[in-house]
C-alpha cells in the first residue's frame, strides 16, 4: 500500500480527485491534476503568472525570472510524490 494511502487511513481523511477543487484552511483554491507527465506541456500564460506570484515574485519587476515559473510546471514530480 501507497504511503499516502496509508496516511489517509490513519488520517481518517478523504483525498479529492483528479480534475476537483478544494479550499486549503488559508482560502487557497487548487483543481487536482493527473499526475501523469507531458514532457511537451506548455502552461498558459495566466498558469505562468500565478504560479510565479505563488513562487513570492513580484511581476513585472521579476519578468527575467519567469523561466522558473515555467520550468516548475513543466516539471515531473518527484517519485515519492505519487502514489505509486
Amino acid at each position: 500500500m501507497s504511503r499516502i494511502r496509508t496516511l489517509q487511513q490513519h488520517a481518517k481523511v478523504e483525498l479529492p480527485n483528479v480534475g476537483e477543487e478544494y479550499e486549503a484552511e488559508d482560502g487557497t483554491v487548487s483543481t487536482v491534476l493527473d499526475d501523469t507527465h507531458d514532457p511537451h506541456y506548455e502552461p498558459s500564460e495566466q498558469e505562468l503568472r500565478e504560479y510565479a506570484e505563488w513562487l513570492g515574485m513580484k511581476l513585472p519587476a521579476d519578468q527575467e525570472l519567469m523561466w522558473i515559473a515555467r520550468e516548475g510546471l513543466r516539471a515531473p514530480l518527484p517519485k515519492e510524490w505519487s502514489e505509486e
